[in-house]
């Protein structure tokens, strides 16, 4: 995972001069904030190898307030690319309003929540186990918030992280958007 991370941090973020590390260390050296990331960036980042990668978004949880974050991250990049893709939401997007591109080598954008909540929310809104490894990349340490996540990528299995008496909860909380999702993948 090191070695991927050191090419995956080198990535430029649509819309910015910034590579990922740059808005790592930024992050962290500006809000005093640890930054940890996950879901299908990260899934990706585990395999052996990343050469080739096709440009995607990042989703990322930091541990300081979402106001203080969200005005760290306007004070350097501005509202046009520190905003909410969802208004509803504590989510602030870094960089591209897009989520996907052709490009090679290039992170679109990275979602970013307020650590406080970001795992406590019940599994029916969770995707699928192979999206819950978190990364810290200060400590090079991977987390499995499923303790099945990495069993289920070297696998090449996905699963569903609920219990099966709670399947049709899971399916009506986006349930056909998490398929779709996956279908595209």
């Amino acid at each position: 995972m090191a070695k991927n991370w050191a090419i995956l941090s080198k990535m430029k973020i649509t819309g910015l001069n910034d590579t990922l590390q740059d808005v790592v260390e930024y992050i962290q050296r500006e809000g005093g904030c640890k930054i940890y990331f996950f879901g299908g960036g990260i899934r990706d980042a585990v395999r052996p190898s990343i050469h080739g990668w096709i440009g995607g978004d990042l989703d990322a949880s930091v541990t300081c307030d979402f106001e203080k974050f969200k005005n760290i991250c306007i004070k350097k990049y501005g509202f046009q690319n520190c905003f909410s893709p969802k208004p509803k939401t504590k989510i602030i997007r870094i960089g591209s309003a897009k989520t996907y591109t052709e490009k090679k080598n290039e992170v679109v954008s990275i979602d970013v929540s307020s650590f406080s909540g970001t795992f406590d929310i019940s599994h029916i809104f969770w995707e699928y186990t192979i999206n819950y490894v978190v990364y810290d990349p200060k400590e090079n340490i991977l987390f499995d918030m499923t303790s099945r996540s990495l069993d289920d990528q070297c696998n090449k299995e996905f699963d569903i992280p609920v219990p099966s008496n709670q399947w049709l909860n899971w399916t009506n909380k986006d349930g056909i958007l998490k398929a779709l999702r996956k279908a595209l993948r």
